[in-house]
């Protein structure tokens, strides 16, 4: 691109903006007001169990947490991009705005942002719509519940070595429920793996970092383990 397709940004800035958020959308599966509210400074908590933490969440399925999200991939990737914006004395989130009353860019102008960069890229759903943020939240469980099926599958084959019918006495008095929880976020992960090229930053931080703390930092879990 020359020039940013939306009228009134510099090209570095938006192309900044639109990778973070992508990557985000994919690793997270966030809802689109909490992406409104969410305050990367206080909410994003890296570790040996990279996650979103979000005060409150409803209407959940039952596999998903109440209150903290794992990050499925890009977690150096998103690092960097709090770094930066704690270096540069910007607010906490994730596509900021000084017009609005939340500091974000609402929902509806990031889906139309996300319809312009499709539009370059030539990139659509079957049905000739374009993806929103809705989609990638689609996407984020569909993977995570592909994490939870072959776990499921772990824990039955082993029921079945030992003797047991079925997997449920396992799961309720042998296996401990964070372990277990850990052993499917690091499932996930590995369901996200190579989704997307993540090797280079936005120029952006590269201008304010220095790259190579972060792309050599390992991401998974049993890395941080090592």
């Amino acid at each position: 691109l020359d020039e940013c397709p939306v009228q009134g940004y510099d090209l570095q800035r938006w192309r900044l903006w639109m990778k973070v958020l992508i990557v985000f959308l994919i690793a997270v599966g966030p809802r689109s007001n909490e992406i409104e509210s969410l305050d990367l400074r206080s909410q994003l908590h890296l570790g040996t169990d990279p996650h979103v933490h979000f005060d409150e969440r409803k209407n959940l399925r039952n596999y998903e947490d109440q209150v903290n999200v794992p990050i499925m991939m890009g977690v150096n990737y998103l690092s960097a991009y709090r770094d930066f914006i704690e270096e540069t004395g910007q607010n906490g989130n994730l596509v900021p705005s000084p017009e609005s009353e939340s500091g974000c860019r609402t929902p509806s102008t990031l889906n139309s942002w996300i319809e312009e960069l499709c539009k370059i890229a030539n990139v659509q759903l079957n049905d000739g719509s374009y993806p929103t943020i809705q989609n990638f939240r689609q996407f984020w469980k569909t993977q995570y519940k592909k994490a939870l099926q072959e776990n499921r599958d772990q824990i039955k084959f082993l029921a079945e070595e030992d003797g047991k019918k079925g997997p449920d006495s396992d799961e309720l008095n042998y296996i401990d429920q964070e372990m277990n929880r850990q052993h499917i976020r690091e499932l996930g992960r590995e369901c996200f793996e190579n989704i997307l090229n993540l090797d280079e930053l936005p120029e952006l931080i590269q201008d304010e970092l220095n790259q190579s703390e972060y792309t050599e930092r390992q991401s998974r879990i049993v890395d941080y383990a090592s």
